[in-house]
């Protein structure tokens, strides 16, 4: 569960029933990211992913081998379980580092170290990331808001981490929400998912 956030699942959260005995007895989705994001508790939190379908094949084969790596020698700048190392690879400065550990030891797909090879390699050209965020958790949220979008298409689209297909519908998409033509009239990712997952206004979006 907190080893699953990263990852599109293939089955839905919001089908665990809680508490989850085999989790600490974690009594909601946020308990138990906590303790999923514990170095040992990992293999009950795999155990429980695989067995309920919660992540693919693919992804389980890499939790535990990352469980048994960082168990044997830990992680880059030192990290010793998922928390600190989200927390210290997730500084755009410690991308190559991490990148390169990950690489060598099997931690992402080929899909996942192309895109982030991708981001390092606009980096080193001397592209910016959007509004100067740093990590994972400000880009996200710099890109979140609508009001960016325009600069965030274009950073994605200068280190080729969108196709032209992708990029045109973001832009048609970028007319609409300039428009204000958005579902309820939200103005960010986070309020048009909210919005947009009351079944009342499912029809609307």
């Amino acid at each position: 569960l907190g080893i699953l956030a990263a990852h599109q699942v293939s089955a839905s959260l919001e089908d665990v029933t809680y508490p989850v005995a085999e989790l600490g007895s974690c009594a909601s989705q946020d308990e138990c990211f906590a303790y999923c994001g514990i170095a040992e508790n990992y293999a009950a939190c795999i155990d429980y992913a695989e067995a309920n379908d919660l992540l693919e094949e693919e992804e389980i084969e890499q939790y535990r081998t990352a469980e048994e790596v960082l168990a044997q020698h830990g992680g880059p700048g030192g990290c010793t379980d998922q928390a600190s190392c989200e927390a210290y690879c997730s500084d755009v400065t410690h991308l190559e580092e991490c990148l390169t550990f990950a690489s060598e030891n099997g931690l992402m797909s080929e899909e996942e170290l192309a895109e982030a090879e991708q981001v390092l390699t606009a980096l080193e050209s001397g592209l910016s990331l959007p509004g100067g965020c740093t990590n994972q958790e400000t880009c996200d949220a710099y890109c979140g808001d609508m009001a960016h979008m325009e600069e965030c298409i274009g950073f994605a689209s200068a280190a080729g981490m969108m196709s032209e297909d992708e990029r045109v519908q973001a832009e048609a998409m970028l007319e609409i929400l300039e428009s204000g033509g958005t579902p309820g009239g939200c103005t960010s990712q986070e309020s048009c998912d909210a919005y947009c997952g009351d079944e009342a206004n499912m029809e609307e979006c």
